[in-house]
This record gives C-alpha cells, sequence and structure tokens, in this order.
C-alpha cells in the first residue's frame, strides 16, 4: 500500500512485475549487439551511397546504376527495420498520463477552476510546496 495524505491505495506486485518485464525486453547485451549491427549497415549504406554517386558520375550503363540503387534501398530498409526494433524497446512519454497524475496528487492545482475563469494557470499543491520548500 502506499500512503498518501489520508489515502491508501492498493498496488499488486504483479502489476509492478508486469511493467518491469514491458522496460526490460531485450536485454543490454541484445541491444548492444543490435546497436553494432545498425552501426555496420550505416557504414555499409554510406560506402554504398559513394559507389552509386561514382558510377552515375562515371556515366555507367543504367542497368548497373539502377541495381546499386536497388541494393542501396535494400540495405536502407534494413537499417530502418533494426532502428525501429531497437526503438521499441524504448518506453514512450505519455504526456497525457503524467498531466493527469500530476493533477490527480496535487502536485499542481488549476488556479480559478472552481470560478471557471483563466485557463492554463497552476498553483502548486501541498506535495509541490513541500518539494519546493526541501530544495531551496
Amino acid at each position: 500500500f502506499l500512503h498518501h495524505t489520508s489515502m491508501l491505495i492498493p498496488i499488486k506486485s504483479n502489476q509492478i512485475e508486469a511493467s518491469q518485464a514491458k522496460l526490460s525486453k531485450m536485454s543490454t547485451e541484445e541491444e548492444s549487439k543490435m546497436q553494432d549491427e545498425l552501426d555496420a549497415l550505416n557504414a555499409k549504406i554510406t560506402k554504398h551511397g559513394s559507389e552509386v554517386r561514382q558510377l552515375k558520375k562515371d556515366g555507367a550503363a543504367a542497368d548497373a546504376i539502377d541495381e546499386a540503387i536497388k541494393a542501396l534501398q535494400a540495405l536502407k530498409i534494413s537499417a530502418a527495420d533494426l532502428q525501429g526494433k531497437l526503438q521499441a524497446n524504448v518506453p514512450q512519454f505519455n504526456r497525457k498520463s503524467f498531466d493527469d497524475l500530476v493533477v490527480r496528487k496535487m502536485f499542481v492545482v488549476p488556479s480559478f477552476e472552481i470560478h471557471g475563469g483563466v485557463k492554463g494557470l497552476f498553483d502548486l499543491g501541498p506535495p509541490a510546496c513541500g518539494l519546493k520548500v526541501s530544495g531551496v
């Protein structure tokens, strides 16, 4: 249980374990290996891109240029897929849920809420005031 100003909020251990499992889908060793593969692919893309430019500069046959471009595009697609897999492991920040949590826990309180006045102004709630005092 978490205790917050006379409110008890039950937290189940399986909820915590599930959220931690989502965050650590991929081990750091696997992530490092994938990053190395991505770096190698990016090096190949750079090298192949310069070869395509050289073919165009030398006036090579259109078929040879087209084959080189298709190979370059295939490398770029595989690099994008690998980049997507790496980024899928990074947790995304959900701004709306964060804002709801901050208001719900009264770190900030919308000013003039009860009067229906100016929107977008906030006052510090009791937890935020305590945090401010202890930090200053």
